[in-house]
């Protein structure tokens, strides 16, 4: 049997009372929800609604739906992180691999250009700039929505997330740097140094694929494919 439009609402205004703000979550939930009570109540005929959902809702632990809330966060997480790196070695492939290895060598000569300039210091910049231009240059509309939806929240998380881990490997670099010694340039340091540039380069990366609107239109990309259940409006 298939439950009625009356008890579909009935169940996303539950899963309101149980403190799940967000709307994806919540269908989701619902979806799961509706799927054990139809099965109850197709096995026993008399079984009434409310019971077949106190049924379904005692299979779920203590803590409600908290469990499954952490459970969506984590492979949200996970989903992200694999679209933001097949973006980035996007630019790894022909044609975009030309403008990524000209970063690359702009940046280990940059002491041609600036000679003073500290390696370490264009990299935390580069890596502070990047997070904030991924953050202002998508699209308003999303952020406006990033405390309905998770999927959403989970993108900009992981957008700030990259600022953190793009610093680190400059702390790695050791006090006298290739760009500054380079005729004293040993493997400890080219090694170091390397990855350092790299990592400049990531977030040049980064920084041109929100200034072109690419994560606009991942976004816009998701919702067309999974979430168009949901009806989200980005106007």
């Amino acid at each position: 049997m298939h439950l009625s439009e009356g008890q579909i609402e009935h169940l996303f205004e539950f899963t309101r009372k149980k403190w799940v703000k967000f709307e994806d979550v919540r269908y989701e939930i619902v979806d799961h929800l509706a799927s054990g009570i139809e099965e109850y109540m197709a096995a026993d005929a008399e079984l009434s609604f409310e019971a077949a959902l106190k049924k379904v809702y005692a299979k779920f632990p203590i803590t409600g739906f908290v469990h499954f809330v952490a459970e969506k966060n984590e492979a949200l997480r996970k989903y992200w992180r694999r679209k933001f790196l097949t973006l980035v070695l996007s630019y790894f492939k022909l044609p975009k691999v030309i403008l990524t290895v000209a970063i690359f060598l702009i940046v280990m000569n940059i002491h041609l250009l600036i000679p003073e300039l500290d390696l370490e210091y264009l990299g935390i910049g580069a890596a502070v700039f990047c997070s904030l231009t991924s953050r202002l240059a998508a699209n308003k509309a999303f952020r406006k929505l990033e405390g309905k939806y998770l999927f959403i929240k989970m993108f900009y998380a992981y957008l700030s997330g990259i600022m953190v881990f793009s610093i680190y490997p400059f702390m790695l670099l050791p006090p006298d740097n290739l760009l500054q010694h380079e005729t004293h340039m040993t493997l400890v340091h080219y090694i170091p140094c390397t990855i350092a540039c790299l990592f400049v380069t990531f977030n040049i990366i980064f920084i041109i694929a929100s200034l072109s609107g690419e994560f606009t239109a991942l976004l816009e990309e998701e919702i067309e494919l999974k979430y168009q259940h949901l009806n989200i409006s980005i106007s």
